[in-house]
């Protein structure tokens, strides 16, 4: 095409020949048989450039890119052509080419397989290269269908030359700091399609296509010398002979053994490498065995070497049938916890080859040793945990049916699925904890059972479900005796599930909880229901055991009482139900005789129903002698409360003797709660006092008595303490003559006010209680009942009382107020309130009955104020100099003038309240003192403060002015005159008095 030393950019003609410009469009009218002759000349050229350093490599993978379309893939077969060419008829297969173009050719070589390969088995090659992805197009795949075996098998010859011929990483330090140095300069321009990593990624994939190509296809192990170029991670997915045909797999035994004697004739680093290779890639567990041996015979120094590759590639093979007899027989060379490690780390198994059994009793082979068995390791154990939660404890489900949505049929399908997966997991766990190496150590079995519990099943069913599935699973639960810590785990989540199920239930023993645990009777059962009735604090007492009647009416039921299970073992449920079953029998027996403790009785009658109905059950009658024993405790318990009132309370107020007393009432709070039923009625027989107790209890809480019973008991005990047996023959007696008799005084309306002051003194309820006191506890000349009237008369008496302490607090409130009444007017309620003073001189000397008539004339003219008001009027006019200052003060102005000059002049908080409730005080009464006068009488006057709102915080206030009203007057009075004015008065009081 040119000649020598002419300029390689100068073209020549084109008709049929190619150079490194052109861009392989094909000339019209040119076929593809003159493109066949024609096109590896290109190639030649382009290889010629590269070698001679006029081209780079990324240049050279860039003259062939369009051959990467889908239309140019009969060109890519005319590459292959070209390079077989070159191999076999130029270079020769075993000339060393130059590191550049082996790697160079590589580059292209994965470049152009992108399309085919993204459809094969060499997708994940191109994960790392997002813009090496395409469609295929239908052209691409009708070129792909012509592509012969013929043709692939010449293309043989490239991939063993790049296999022969590729560098070792080592070797290409200098070339890869001189691509770094390339990639620097090329920085500033557009290099994103071809930067330097991605050509080294381009020729990594093209080396290990050739790899795959010689290994997964010509089943050989000649690429192992790629080894030393390519890294890790990008290397062939290792062949395992139990899944391909028998041909195949012999001959990938024979390469590999034949790869196995090269190695060990050669005796150099390289070698080490090679054998590292073969562990990693070897295609059976027998030529693993075969290679493990020959390198303990020949070469012991590179065990630890190629230990890590021998138990990845434990990982990583599919076993077959075949290749468990061949790890047997290797156990005693590899029994360590990293074998075992591996073979659950291995992502093919289990599977029907090597199903979950084999895995363990491999793993238990492994892990014993000629000293015994050691325990699991750390990593072994956290290995098996993964292992077990992997295969059992997920949930291998995407969508999951929300509990309220499910129909009964799709619940009752969930939870056969869910008691599958347990009895699958349980079966499992039994496996792995009977492995010795697992059950060593207590910490050890606690971390895999943590798992067990941790499960999706044991999590997220609702626990109803889960107990449900357990106990319909109990036969396969007793198999796991062996490992008794499983079996309690198990037994251990019932119980759980059980108490979980009772708190989430508004009842308090859930019906379907009842139902699941008291459908027959069975081991299991026993142990949750004896689990259940501690938790739920259901024994050991008869209150417990009738406070839950329903569980008890289930386990003492015929079915439950006659279980032989039940009655031939000793289970700790057969002991909570017989000792059930002898208390209700022994109590319903002391019940008959009389026996009984009280606070059984107490009980029994609390839950009387309950008691009945288990007893029934039990003896097939009704207990006897509730009521009537119920009646006596009633009157023990009544007797006994009146004796502790008449001592602490009756003796206390009378100084009488009551130590006996006393040691009986200590005695009987001691033993009562054991104490029976027998000796109960009969302790307080002998009590002198006892028929006069029930008499005493009622008037307890009576004022006027206790002051009746104080003033007996002291006029008796002048002497000295009084007696028991002299008050019961004396006090009380005249105690209750005194009392009986003011009874009748009031009936009659004879009493004198005098002796019934309490009428007054005592609030109005207090008064209508010791009415009803009187009438309830004395007897009565009158077949009906006197109270309704005595109460007209005392609320008469109380209204007297009133009258005659405010008819002359009004009369001096008049007085004092003067200068708001008309003067010089006859005032008609003035005469009658000096009327009321005249006739209630003497009021305490009037009788009882004579109230109601005593205050008739006079009862209007106090009632036009509330009893709060009359209150109120009646201490007004116990402080005159209060009333007066306030008279003197019409105007408001003046007023809020007064209190803002004096009250910054003192910080003491008693005066400052007291100021504060001055100016309620005021305003309250203003309409009536200022804006309402003047009237023509006091009952002009009595009708303005009837107008009034009272309450008890305007009381509260003219108390406290009237208490620190002369302070406060200082205050007030001093600090209200001018600087000037207050000198004048000072220089006077010294001229007085000579002091300041």
């Amino acid at each position: 095409v040119r000649g020598p030393g002419e300029p390689i950019s100068e073209p020549g003609p084109l008709r049929n020949f190619y150079y490194h410009r052109a861009r392989f469009a094909t000339p019209l009218g040119t076929s593809m048989a003159d493109e066949a002759e024609a096109f590896p000349l290109f190639v030649h050229d382009e290889i010629h450039l590269l070698q001679s350093g006029t081209t780079t490599a990324r240049e050279f993978l860039l003259r062939f890119v369009p051959l990467a379309s889908p239309s140019s893939t009969a060109r890519r077969k005319l590459l292959d052509k070209a390079l077989e060419d070159l191999i076999m008829n130029h270079w020769g297969p075993d000339a060393r080419p130059p590191s550049q173009t082996v790697l160079a050719i590589a580059a292209t070589l994965g470049f152009f397989r992108r399309q085919q390969d993204q459809r094969g088995a060499f997708s994940h090659m191109y994960d790392e290269l997002p813009q090496l992805r395409s469609e295929p197009s239908a052209s691409a795949s009708s070129d792909n269908s012509k592509y012969t075996a013929q043709e692939h098998a010449r293309s043989l010859v490239v991939c063993r030359w790049i296999t022969r011929h590729c560098p070792a990483r080592a070797d290409l330090q200098e070339e890869e700091e001189r691509m770094r140095h390339e990639g620097a300069r090329e920085r500033e321009r557009d290099t994103s399609f071809m930067t330097p990593h991605k050509l080294q990624a381009y020729s990594e994939q093209g080396v290990l296509f050739a790899a795959d190509t010689l290994y997964s296809g010509e089943k050989t192990f000649e690429w192992l010398k790629l080894l030393n170029y390519l890294p890790e991670h990008r290397r062939p997915v290792p062949l395992s002979a139990s899944q391909l045909s028998q041909a195949d797999s012999i001959k990938l035994a024979s390469s590999f053994n034949q790869s196995v004697e090269l190695a060990f004739a050669e005796n150099d680093t390289q070698s080490e490498t090679y054998l590292r290779g073969l562990c990693a890639f070897c295609p059976s567990i027998e030529s693993l065995h075969g290679l493990l041996q020959r390198v303990l015979a020949e070469r012991p120094t590179q065990q630890e070497s190629i230990a890590p590759h021998l138990f990845g590639r434990i990982r990583t093979m599919n076993f077959g049938p075949q290749d468990k007899q061949a790890l047997r027989n290797m156990v005693p060379m590899i029994n360590s916890d990293e074998t075992a490690i591996q073979l659950l780390m291995n992502s093919h198994h289990p599977s029907e080859s090597f199903p979950p059994q084999e895995i363990i009793h491999f793993v238990g082979l492994v892990s014993e040793s000629r000293e015994g068995v050691r325990p699991a390791g750390t990593q072994l154990l956290h290995a098996m945990r993964r292992w077990l939660m992997r295969l059992y404890g997920r949930d291998r489900k995407e969508e999951k049916p929300t509990e309220g949505k499910m129909s009964v049929a799709e619940k009752q399908e969930r939870n056969r699925e869910i008691s599958a997966a347990i009895r699958r997991a349980i079966q499992a766990w039994h496996m792995v904890l009977s492995v010795p190496c697992f059950n060593q150590e207590d910490e050890t079995l606690k971390q895999i059972l943590f798992d067990l519990s941790q499960a999706y099943f044991f999590k997220e069913p609702d626990p109803p479900d889960i107990l449900e599935c357990i106990l319909g699973l109990e036969k396969e639960i007793h198999a796991l005796s062996s490992v008794k810590q499983l079996e309690s785990e198990v037994v251990r989540i019932a119980i759980k599930a059980t108490r979980d199920a009772q708190d989430a239930s508004e009842y308090e023993f859930d019906p379907q909880l009842e139902s699941m645990l008291f459908a027959e009777p069975t081991q299991l059962r026993f142990t949750v229901i004896e689990a259940f009735i501690t938790f739920k604090g259901a024994k050991d007492d008869l209150g417990r055991i009738l406070m839950h009647t329903p569980i008890w009416r289930h386990l003492l039921s015929p079915r439950w009482l006659e279980a032989r299970a039940l009655m031939a073992q000793e289970h700790a449920l057969g002991k909570t139900q017989q000792n059930g079953k002898r208390a209700l029998i022994t109590h319903a027996t002391q019940l008959r005789n009389g026996s009984i403790q009280l606070q059984h009785l107490r009980i029994i009658l609390i839950h009387q129903k309950e008691y009945e109905l288990l007893v029934r059950q039990i003896t097939g009658k009704d207990p006897e002698n509730i009521t009537l024993s119920g009646v006596k405790l009633a009157h023990f318990d009544a007797e006994f409360k009146h004796l502790r009132t008449y001592v602490k309370l009756f003796c206390s107020v009378g100084s009488v003797e009551a130590a006996a007393l006393e040691r009986l009432i200590d005695d009987v709070k001691e033993h009562d709660q054991t104490m029976e039923l027998n000796e109960a009625v009969k302790k307080f027989e002998k009590l002198a006092v006892r028929d006069h107790l029930p008499w005493l209890w009622p008037l307890r809480d009576s004022e006027v008595f206790l002051g009746i019973w104080k003033h007996t008991a002291q006029k008796a005990s002048e002497k000295g303490q009084l007696k028991q047996e002299y008050v019961v023959q004396n006090v009380i007696p005249e105690a209750r003559k005194t009392w009986e008799a003011l009874a009748l005084s009031i009936e009659r309306g004879s009493a004198k006010l005098e002796d019934i002051r309490w009428c007054v003194d005592l609030g109005w309820n207090s008064v209508k209680l010791e009415l009803k006191r009187l009438e309830s506890t004395c007897p009565s000349e009158s077949k009906t009942s006197w109270v309704a009237k005595a109460e007209a008369l005392a609320s008469a008496m109380r209204l007297a009382a009133k009258l005659r302490e405010w008819a002359p607090s009004m009369l001096h409130l008049r007085d004092v107020l003067a200068e708001i009444f008309v003067r010089d007017r006859a005032d008609p309620c003035m005469e009658e309130l000096k009327q009321v003073v005249k006739n209630y001189q003497n009021m305490w000397q009037f009788q009882f009955g004579d109230m109601i008539k005593a205050v008739q004339p006079f009862q209007a003219t106090i009632n036009m104020l509330s009893e709060p008001m009359q209150d109120y009027s009646i201490q007004l006019a116990k402080h005159d100099g209060s009333v007066e200052w306030l008279m003197k003060k019409h105007s408001t102005e003046d007023f809020n003038r007064l209190i803002s000059l004096c009250r910054p002049n003192t910080d003491d908080s008693v005066i400052l309240a007291a100021i504060a409730s001055l100016q309620q005080t005021r305003t309250f009464l203003a309409q009536a003192l200022y804006e309402s006068q003047p009237y023509d009488g006091i009952l002009a006057f009595l009708k303005e403060l009837a107008t009034l709102t009272m309450d008890i915080s305007v009381h509260e206030a003219l108390l406290s002015v009237q208490r620190t009203f002369e302070p406060m007057l200082d205050l007030l009075t001093m600090h209200s005159r001018t600087p000037g004015v207050q000198a004048c008065y000072d220089l006077k009081k010294i001229h007085e008095r000579g002091t300041f």
